[in-house]
């Protein structure tokens, strides 16, 4: 592991990235460049920026100076992550104000030619806060944040990967915080399904491994 004295990507003084970078959400390339989505803190709430590095350790430029998104109901997202398949690069985040799903802290789904354009996808929102568990238990979660997913070597989601809390408020003020696992369908990335409800093995005392019904509003 390689520690360095200076951010690979800084802030920008008089800029909208003037005050934070974070929250790095890195694609590898099909070139093998690298991809790296940001977050920063501005007056008009949480804006995402982009940098391109050819490599892990930088240096980094910014691929355009203003951020990549500007919802017109006045929405903003965070807790980005991305990929590419065959067809083109694809985009999970949460939805903070529940303008692009209809629920505040879902997850949106986005899909772009360019890494730049980015479009909601037909049917946007990707999972709920809502969840189910194998043991039959229903949960608004009150926080689900970071969602991540593995893949395999056919490049195919494996399971949705995210944090989660139990009460309002964030993480601070939860008194149980946890990693969820749910699994989705095999061919997720190829068509929209919604999330698979097959049942994996948990300990009930743990809510580790939720699953969301087919029933409910957790479509991808």
């Amino acid at each position: 592991r390689q520690a360095f004295h200076q951010p690979i990507l800084d802030i920008r003084p008089d800029k909208w990235d003037s005050f934070i970078v974070t929250n790095r959400a890195p694609e590898v390339c099909p070139d093998d460049q690298i991809l790296r989505y940001y977050r920063s803190n501005t007056p008009n709430r949480l804006r995402i920026g982009l940098s391109i590095a050819e490599t892990y350790g930088g240096p980094c430029r910014r691929v355009q100076n203003d951020p990549i998104f500007e919802f017109e109901n006045g929405t903003y997202v965070e807790d980005l992550s991305v990929w590419c398949n065959e067809d083109n690069d694809e985009m999970l985040a949460k939805d903070m104000l529940g303008g692009l799903s209809g629920e505040v802290h879902s997850g949106v789904r986005f899909h772009s030619k360019k890494e730049i354009n980015w479009s909601l996808k037909h049917a946007p929102k990707a999972y709920s806060r809502h969840i189910t568990y194998e043991v039959g238990s229903s949960q608004q979660l009150a926080s689900l944040k970071r969602p991540q997913l593995p893949f395999d070597e056919e490049n195919r989601p494996i399971c949705l990967f995210a944090t989660a809390a139990n009460v309002p408020g964030g993480f601070r003020s939860a008194s149980h915080t946890w990693n969820i696992a749910v699994p989705i369908e095999s061919d997720w990335s190829i068509t929209q399904k919604r999330i698979s409800p097959t049942k994996i093995n948990t300990d009930p005392k743990y809510t580790s491994a939720p699953t969301i019904p087919a029933s409910g509003t957790g479509c991808f």
